[in-house]
């Protein structure tokens, strides 16, 4: 995670399992809310296709969620860790605004066009045992 300074923060380590998006979607909103709303907002929705691309796409028996909110910016981190090591990008490099649906809308594969759309930065970093995809949100200014 990055060395920024931070008023909050919570590691889960959540079993590979449909529920664990929605305890790190909690943790968001207890984490984030009290320090700007929107934040708040987009970042539960963030986690919540991170961890589920992790807990769908991964065969780890676990998913670690950093998660951070920094008492001057407002700024939240969160990092999604999971024993995948492919690097990740989005499904197309148009953005979801400008998309025409092909055969109606999809039901899945959205998530990272999600991530990269409504934060503010974001990455996967591979490393050992599998990869990081992180993101940021800050604040409106």
């Amino acid at each position: 995670m990055n060395a920024h300074a931070r008023s909050s923060a919570a590691i889960l380590r959540l079993p590979r399992h449909a529920r664990a998006a929605s305890q790190a979607r909690h943790t968001v909103a207890a984490l984030a809310a009290p320090h700007d709303q929107d934040v708040a907002d987009r970042g539960q929705l963030l986690v919540t296709e991170a961890v589920a691309n992790a807990v769908e796409h991964t065969v780890g028996a676990q998913v670690t969620v950093e998660l951070s909110v920094d008492s001057g910016t407002g700024t939240m981190y969160c990092a999604v860790f999971d024993s995948d090591p492919r690097a990740l990008r989005p499904t197309s490099s148009v953005p979801m605004a400008e998309r025409v649906p092909q055969d109606g809308p999809a039901e899945s594969g959205r998530g990272l066009d999600l991530i990269q759309a409504l934060s503010d930065e974001w990455g996967c970093e591979r490393e050992e045992g599998g990869k990081w995809v992180w993101f940021q949100v800050r604040p409106a200014v």
